[in-house]
């Protein structure tokens, strides 16, 4: 359901479902399930154009960032735009959220 709002441009909504992902990724202990939530949090921040993103998700997007992961180097990039409060266009055509 976040991909599919995501793809659909709701972005607010893709938002609170990649939230409630990482809420389940947290109870579940798993990290897989928590770094892509993560990433496509920081993601959906910087197309969404929010001013404020709570300063712990930030952080807590930096760390799973850093360590080895699929989208790392992108989700990098959008913790850079997040910190300086910077908006990305959004896309056109593509694939939508990452999985």
């Amino acid at each position: 359901r976040a991909a599919s709002s995501y793809r659909q441009k709701d972005l607010e909504r893709a938002i609170r479902l990649y939230s409630a992902a990482l809420d389940l990724a947290d109870e579940q202990a798993d990290e897989r399930l928590a770094g892509a939530a993560l990433s496509n949090l920081a993601s959906l921040y910087v197309k969404s154009g929010r001013k404020q993103i709570p300063q712990d998700l930030l952080l807590r997007i930096e760390q799973s960032a850093r360590k080895a992961s699929r989208y790392s180097a992108h989700t990098m990039i959008d913790v850079q735009l997040l910190k300086h409060g910077q908006r990305a266009p959004l896309p056109a055509t593509g694939r939508g959220a990452r999985q």
